[in-house]
Order: structure tokens, then sequence, then C-alpha cells
């Protein structure tokens, strides 16, 4: 089942926001998530997010990121995708509902 949101406008604005679920929602541009500094869960399951430079980029600007989900999303299907995540954003607990363990630090360096 999909929820239609192909754009979100206005989420800029909610800075304070901790937690956003927008998991099937055929999405393809998240760029005003980058805004959101104090986001610590951001579930975006079954979107159709393609550019991964763009999604990387915004990922680690969130600095206190600590549950990431993007499975379904074209941008996540290569397990290098998921590696340079979890290098690059130093708070991650949770990738697709998989705990973040030292060792998935130094196999993905």
């Amino acid at each position: 089942m999909f929820h239609i949101c192909l754009r979100f406008r206005g989420i800029e604005s909610l800075t304070l926001l901790e937690s956003l679920y927008l998991n099937r929602n055929q999405l393809t541009i998240i760029s005003p998530i980058e805004k959101l500094k104090s986001l610590k869960k951001l579930y975006l399951y079954h979107n159709r997010i393609v550019n991964s430079q763009a999604v990387m980029q915004i990922m680690t600007s969130l600095p206190k990121l600590k549950e990431l989900a993007l499975d379904g999303n074209p941008c996540a299907s290569k397990q290098e995708f998921n590696h340079e995540l979890i290098v690059r954003c130093a708070k991650l607990k949770l990738l697709n509902d998989d705990a973040v363990k030292e060792l998935d630090r130094d196999v993905a360096a």
C-alpha cells in the first residue's frame, strides 16, 4: 500500500523534529530533510529515491541521526552505499532495522 505524497513542503521549518516516518510515499526528492538538524530517526522505506549522492549529502548533514531506513529505494540497492553510510554517519546505531556494530564499521571502512 502506498500513500501518495510525491512532494512535501514546509517541513524544513520543523527544526526540533526528532522522528520522521515517510515510508511508502513515492518520494523522489528529500532535500527539505537536510534542514532538520535535530532528527534522530528517519524512516524512508519503499519510496522512489534514486540519487545516492544527494542522499549521502543529506544524511551526513544530520548530526544527531541514529536510526535510518532506506530499504526499498533504488539508491540503497547496493551494499557499498550502506557501507558508506555506516562510515560517514558516525552516530548511526540502526540501519534498515539492523543494529550497526563496530565490526560493521570496521568492515565498511
